[in-house]
């Protein structure tokens, strides 16, 4: 299968769902990043998009980075046909995406573009990240265990946010943990989804 996972920021995919594409990966699927941003108002964009393009050949990926200003996304028809068009171009069948219910504002207006693109695949899940906030309900949980320290190692491909407090304080650590122990599983490391499509044929 090809899989396709956006980002509003170069390292948002690392925070995540990078974890679960080191899965699909694992299985033979083909992996696309759509970076939607430079990350400008977050570091040197030159910088930045080194970061990304480091992570995704970790990830075994192919990365694309689009120029829409970081900070002021517009959720308009602009967004949607660029999100199809690499959905179209690279026949995805599964996306990955922000949340609707995320704080950022660019992560809300990227995932409802998403989600009106997601009419040309057969799957799309939304990812959470630090930044959002306990109205993210869950629905698919993958166990990432065995490549949970490779998901680190992507994120700490951006240095450039390494002083942020979910890098510092072990956020994501803390939350995938607590993911799986939802599940009934204290031992191990989960990222979680909502759902928004599944297509049975």
């Amino acid at each position: 299968m090809n899989i396709l996972a956006i980002g509003s920021h170069p390292d948002d995919i690392e925070l995540g769902c990078v974890g679960t594409l080191f899965m699909h990966k694992k299985i033979g699927d083909k992996i696309f990043l759509l970076i939607i941003t430079n990350g400008e108002k977050g570091g040197n964009p030159k910088h930045r998009i080194k970061e990304a393009k480091k992570s995704a050949k970790m990830i075994g990926a192919e990365i694309i980075v689009l120029d829409f200003p970081d900070g002021e996304i517009k959720e308009d028809v602009f967004l949607i046909k660029s999100i199809e068009k690499h959905i179209k171009s690279n026949k995805i069948d599964v996306l990955y995406t922000h949340s609707r219910n995320d704080r950022h504002q660019d992560h809300r207006k990227v995932a409802v573009a998403s989600q009106i693109a997601m009419r040309y695949v057969k799957e799309c899940y939304s990812y959470e990240t630090p930044l959002t906030p306990t109205s993210f309900m869950p629905k698919m949980f993958v166990d990432i265990t065995k490549v949970f320290k490779k998901k680190m190692a992507c994120v700490n491909c951006h240095i450039s946010q390494a002083t942020k407090y979910y890098v510092k304080h072990n956020a994501l650590s803390d939350m995938s943990s607590f993911r799986a122990l939802n599940m009934g599983f204290p031992d191990k490391k989960f990222e979680a989804f909502e759902v928004n499509k599944i297509l049975k044929r």
